[in-house]
């Protein structure tokens, strides 16, 4: 039986996100507090690097025309290659420093990631253009083969040698897989000098998304960076554990939904026929999830022992408080979510960079003195408050006006 790919996309998203969970248990289980400490810091190098090497580009292809994207596809993906290759150049020399000055930066599970901005570069094109063309059954089985073969080899090293650096073995694992399936070539004349019309097209479409991803970049990780520079990679461990458990509360079973729509609405912005489809079906979806996250979340807090003694273990009971402030987080940031999923596939940033820097602001403003005041539970309060002025400010821009409709 034909599955159609409106069906077989968002299932593949659950199953995605069901292999990432199984993953995360694994390591909550077994790893202690200092361990996974270890792999927030991977993991937020990684969220820093990713943010740098797309700089605009698979939004840009996204929404671009026909004819320019025929014309520079090809420039396109070599700045993103060579653009990888340079963060990973930069990361090795940051490692060789770091490790040079503080032996405990020499563990080899950081070396490893260093390699992944290149790789990320070489298939971030091909990948974009699997969403511009709406290819939904290329890119689920990418996602799932990819995140299949990273949790498989990280669940089984870490189960049998009890050693992080399987961690690190599984993600090059699974982006090497996405080379390989999306069919990511090196392009001709890979060191060629990208030309100044291409590099217009990338600041016209991208330097808005950019800009936003980047202080998003700062929200999101500045929390995690805190808590590691303040109170050391124990609290940080704690912390990415409660974060991810409030992550697959109350953020996972939705996101789904933006990347699904996210080509839709692309699709059918290019197409005059179809461009009023997309603020009908806006409103439909970010009312339902705020009302599904919002009923998942009162449900977690009454069963939040329970869950937890039966998913990653007894140790981890005693930050309920933590994880109630982080799951209302994760609840604005999968609306703010959807509202610059919106936006960007109809070609309208600014708002979004607008909204992600007022959120910066506050935050930064209100950091210090919620940490001061109520400890780590504050830093979770000051990114609540933060998020929810900024999606105030986007919905009501989005709201009161007929552009985006």
């Amino acid at each position: 039986m034909k599955i159609s790919p409106k069906i077989y996309y968002p299932l593949s998203l659950i199953v995605n996100r069901l292999i990432n969970l199984v993953k995360f248990i694994i390591l909550a289980r077994i790893l202690n507090e200092y361990d996974m400490g270890q792999v927030a810091i991977i993991l937020i190098f990684l969220a820093m690097m990713e943010v740098i090497t797309d700089f605009g580009i698979s939004n840009a292809i996204m929404i671009l025309s026909n004819t320019k994207f025929q014309m520079y596809r090809i420039e396109l993906h070599r700045f993103s290659i060579l653009r990888g290759l340079f963060l990973s150049v930069l990361s090795i020399l940051f490692y060789l420093i770091a490790s040079y000055l503080d032996k405990s930066y020499s563990a080899a599970i950081y070396l490893i990631a260093c390699v992944i901005p290149l790789i990320r570069g070489i298939y971030a094109v091909p990948m974009a253009v699997f969403s511009r063309n709406v290819e939904l059954k290329k890119i689920s089985s990418t996602n799932i083969i990819s995140s299949a073969l990273d949790a498989a080899i990280c669940a089984v090293g870490i189960i049998v040698t009890n050693d992080i650096i399987f961690v690190a073995i599984g993600m090059i694992s699974g982006e090497i897989v996405k080379i390989l399936l999306s069919g990511a070539k090196l392009p001709i004349g890979i060191l060629s000098k990208i030309s100044d019309e291409a590099k217009s097209l990338i600041r016209e479409h991208g330097s808005w998304i950019w800009t936003t991803n980047v202080i998003n970049l700062i929200i999101n990780q500045g929390d995690k960076i805190f808590i590691g520079a303040v109170l050391g990679v124990a609290p940080l461990g704690a912390y990415q554990i409660m974060s991810k458990l409030a992550v697959y509360v109350a953020y996972e079973p939705l996101s789904f939904i933006s990347q699904a729509m996210g080509p839709i609405f692309s699709k059918n912005y290019r197409s005059e026929a179809s461009k009023n489809k997309n603020y009908p079906m806006f409103i439909k979806i970010i009312s339902f999830s705020f009302l599904f996250s919002l009923l998942t979340i009162l449900l977690f807090n009454l069963c939040f022992d329970a869950v937890v003694k039966i998913s990653i273990g007894d140790q981890w009971l005693k930050y309920k408080s933590l994880a109630i402030v982080l799951c209302a987080v994760s609840l604005v940031s999968v609306l703010i979510t959807i509202c610059g999923t919106y936006l960007k596939s109809i070609g309208e940033s600014k708002n979004l960079g607008i909204s992600t820097g007022l959120q910066l602001v506050i935050y930064i403003f209100m950091l210090p003195t919620l940490y001061y005041s109520a400890g780590v539970i504050g830093i979770a309060i000051a990114g609540l408050v933060a998020g929810g002025a900024s999606l105030m400010y986007i919905l009501f821009k989005i709201l009161s006006s007929s552009r985006y409709s």
